[in-house]
């Protein structure tokens, strides 16, 4: 079930003031996320045996109920192999669906956010070490008002480990269908986006992925600002101006530490909150 509330960590420079001004966000494309091993999809052109080759088809027809007729160009997929290997006609397929795929990926805006606003690993790497703010968004606000495909979509991340990160050509042209039908290749590349390497399973992530819109700024309702949470060692000058710049239904929170184990909570301000004249820690 989509949170109500969905999170964003953020230093607070100048990108930031005007996403507060503006009530709006960045889309960022791929190759702006920071982990360059996420949605930086570039197929592996490694072959894959025929027999391989036939168990992934069966394997996708299966999961594919729904599909009748799967448009796939040739009734023997034994054409598709010469002596074991792919043929000249299934290699070109392959190169062509990946640069497809490369073409639909590179333009996808990827909106990054998170479940939770007390991580300290996240404060630490996107919340410029304890002094940035989070951003909490109402979620349903979160898609764009326009232009927007309707493929767009606001999807958990399955987090996976390395090896069951689907990369080959080959794989992934069977999955989608040998790249037959443009939407479906299109809902296989977002499905692509929404997986990443268990080694982030503790950002509790969700993405906002807008097809054809990446690298843009969009604009929302002036309520989707819902909480700003300020972090260990925000100042007090930041806060002023955050609270300046926002409508006066935000709620506050300070991040504290938690007085038992090595963590954080998330503690509401009141106007005479002390954390309003002090940080919570230097």
């Amino acid at each position: 079930m989509l949170p109500s509330i969905l999170y964003k960590y953020r230093s607070f420079e100048k990108y930031t003031i005007l996403g507060l001004i503006n009530n709006s966000y960045w889309l960022p494309k791929p190759y702006n996320l920071n982990d360059p091993f996420d949605v930086q999809i570039k197929p592996i052109h490694q072959a894959i045996s025929q027999t391989e080759f036939v168990s992934e088809l069966e394997a996708f027809l299966v999961t594919q109920r729904n599909i009748n007729n799967v448009d796939f160009q040739y009734q023997n997929v034994d054409s598709l192999y010469e002596n074991g290997q792919p043929s000249k006609i299934l290699r070109e397929n392959v190169k062509s669906f990946s640069r497809s795929v490369e073409q639909i990926a590179n333009e996808i805006g990827v909106f990054s956010l998170s479940e939770i606003n007390t991580n300290s690993t996240m404060w630490s790497h996107y919340g410029d070490e304890h002094r940035g703010i989070c951003i909490g968004y109402r979620s349903s606000d979160l898609l764009p008002l326009s232009g927007a495909s309707s493929q767009t979509r606001i999807a958990p991340v399955t987090y996976k480990p390395q090896e069951e990160l689907l990369r080959n050509a080959y794989l992934l042209y069977v999955h989608s269908n040998m790249g037959a039908d443009i939407q479906m290749l299109v809902d296989y590349v977002l499905n692509l986006f929404a997986q990443k390497s268990d080694d982030w399973q503790y950002e509790k992530e969700w993405r906002l992925l807008v097809p054809n819109m990446g690298g843009k700024v969009i604009e929302c309702e002036e309520s989707i600002i819902q909480t700003i949470t300020f972090g260990l060692r925000t100042t007090v000058e930041t806060k002023k101006t955050v609270k300046e710049l926002l409508h006066s239904e935000v709620q506050y929170y300070q991040m504290v530490r938690h007085p038992i184990y090595l963590g954080l909570i998330a503690e509401p301000m009141s106007e005479t909150s002390e954390y309003w004249y002090s940080s919570a820690e230097c």
